[in-house]
């Protein structure tokens, strides 16, 4: 139990949440891995999904706070004589359900875009195009309706969570039996979403083997409807709680919402998980190649240089000037390199060199070698009158 909170079971459902989010998002990275970094094809489908995982990260956040304030578990008798606990709560609450409202479209029109995708070639009419559209198209105007219906329930809309507001009022449509209605279509989806891709896979013309294993991996939807009927019954049964444990009940049902929402985001996923697993490898080898030239990269930058960039490059020195042999550049420091045949011609002009005889291919183009010859006149004492005009005073010495 937490301290400073009522008696609780929050280490339960903090638990099962954060199991929750971690296989939904590990299942969101894969899919994202496989369609834009293995395939280089991200479709319609992606992009809704990465708009749904950003109100279902909302919403998980949402039930954490629901074990801060009250807690998750707790019975109203329970809770701390304090309005504004219970103001709170409601006020969770009411957010929760407006962004499921939202998420649970997004998702499902996202799943219903990849079987279009999928199965369903591209110009076709057939059974398969019909019924996603139908699931879509339906789900979209639903929730529509549903996140209207929420908004007006009550005047003004903060009186559906404090009903201390003087004048405030609410509708008929403030009622736990709409979710009832919203659990009952969202279990009918599940099971459309089940049903029709395996209606294609075992007419595919391949052996029963294969069509068993595709079909199971399409059959992750059998989670998605065993988590709906569960959070049908707790909804049910919260229903029936509205007036006396409101607090208790609902946890149940947050918790049976949140495993449906992730078994819809594994349907969208599980497909592309076999072709982002079998990359994987090569990612790890990549990473591995990246990381350690990296390192050589760092290595190198951060070891002392001991020449100029004048040396280094090999920048003559004006006459006069009078440097040590260390001042010299060593021609195997500037990684020339010999020319292909093909670029060297003895009738084309040379390019254009700097120093050191570096041409715009950035190595040796031309060398040119120097023979020394010398030749004496018969009959002269070439020694004898060279002496003679490099030292005129000895004359007669």
């Amino acid at each position: 139990m937490d301290l400073g909170l009522p008696q609780n079971d929050n280490a339960l459902g903090y638990g099962i949440i954060t199991l929750l989010f971690v296989i939904s998002t590990v299942a969101v990275l894969l899919r994202l891995y496989a369609r834009f970094i293995v395939l280089h094809q991200p479709s319609v489908g992606d992009f809704l999904l990465i708009g749904g995982y950003a109100f279902w990260t909302t919403c998980v956040a949402l039930a954490y706070g629901l074990g801060h304030n009250p807690g998750l578990f707790v019975h109203a008798s329970e809770l701390p004589h304090n309005p504004a606990v219970l103001v709170s709560f409601l006020h969770t609450v009411f957010l929760l359900s407006l962004l499921l409202s939202i998420y649970v479209p997004l998702l499902k029109a996202a799943i219903m875009c990849e079987w279009l995708h999928i199965f369903v070639p591209k110009g076709t009419r057939n059974f398969v195009f019909w019924a996603c559209h139908l699931v879509l198209w339906s789900n979209v105007v639903f929730y529509f309706v549903i996140v209207v219906l929420e908004c007006i329930a009550c005047t003004p809309l903060e009186y559906s969570w404090d009903k201390r507001i003087v004048g405030g009022h609410c509708n008929i449509f403030d009622s736990a039996w709409l979710g009832v209605v919203t659990s009952g279509v969202n279990l009918l989806t599940d099971i459309a979403i089940l049903i029709i891709p395996q209606r294609v896979i075992w007419k595919l013309n391949m052996s029963r083997a294969k069509k068993l294993g595709v079909s199971v991996i399409f059959a992750i939807g059998v989670l998605g409807v065993i988590a709906a009927v569960v959070r049908t019954v707790y909804i049910v049964r919260s229903a029936g709680e509205y007036t006396t444990d409101y607090t208790f009940g609902f946890s149940s049902v947050v918790l049976s919402v949140l495993a449906e929402g992730t078994c819809v985001i594994l349907v969208m996923c599980i497909p592309a998980a076999p072709r982002a697993v079998a990359a994987l490898p090569n990612m790890v080898s990549s990473m591995r190649s990246w990381a350690g030239n990296s390192v050589e990269w760092l290595r190198a930058s951060t070891r002392p240089s001991t020449r100029s960039a004048s040396t280094r490059w090999g920048r003559s020195r004006p006459f006069g000037s009078s440097k040590g042999s260390d001042e010299y550049a060593n021609l195997d420091e500037h990684h020339l390199t010999s020319l292909p045949a093909s670029t060297v011609s003895t009738n084309a002009q040379h390019p254009k060199s700097d120093n050191m005889g570096r041409g715009q291919w950035g190595g040796i183009v031309r060398e040119t070698q120097f023979d020394a010859t010398s030749s004496e006149a018969d009959g002269t004492n070439t020694a004898k009158d060279r002496f003679e005009r490099q030292h005129p005073w000895a004359d007669g010495v």
